[in-house]
């Protein structure tokens, strides 16, 4: 049993949870009326809203993948495959937190816009545990 890949696979739920319905909220926002007829607005919109639900289904697969390691030998070459995902999600973490760091405001938007550092306590558990 790996603690590290269990706390990595606990994050990563609460990352999917908090994907899932905030990430629903923030869509909707931006939903047209239900009297605009135009298609290519609707469309978008759906574009939107399905390619943020991957996403969310993406955390969810990897929490799920990560549970599993972390109970065991249970997946033929785990150990690769999760040190694959923590350079993932470490790397797209430092990506995430460069750009906060490009932009206008800087850094100072880093602790109101968290993500970087699921993906990199996620990223560094898995390398704990691998």
């Amino acid at each position: 049993m790996s603690f590290p890949l269990l706390l990595a696979g606990i994050v990563a739920i609460v990352g999917f949870a908090l994907h899932l319905v905030m990430g629903e909220h923030a869509v909707m926002r931006f939903r047209p009326s239900s009297q605009d007829r135009e298609e290519r607005r609707w469309r978008g919109w759906l574009q939107v809203r399905a390619g943020w639900h991957l996403g969310s289904f993406q955390l969810l697969a990897v929490a799920v993948f990560l549970l599993f390691a972390g109970f065991g030998d249970l997946i033929v070459g785990e150990k690769v495959l999760v040190t694959w995902v923590g350079f993932y999600f470490f790397a797209s973490g430092l990506v995430w937190l460069g750009l906060l760091a490009w932009s206008d405001r800087g850094l100072r938007q880093a602790s109101r816009l968290f993500e970087w550092a699921f993906h990199i306590g996620i990223g560094g558990c898995c390398f704990l545990g691998a």
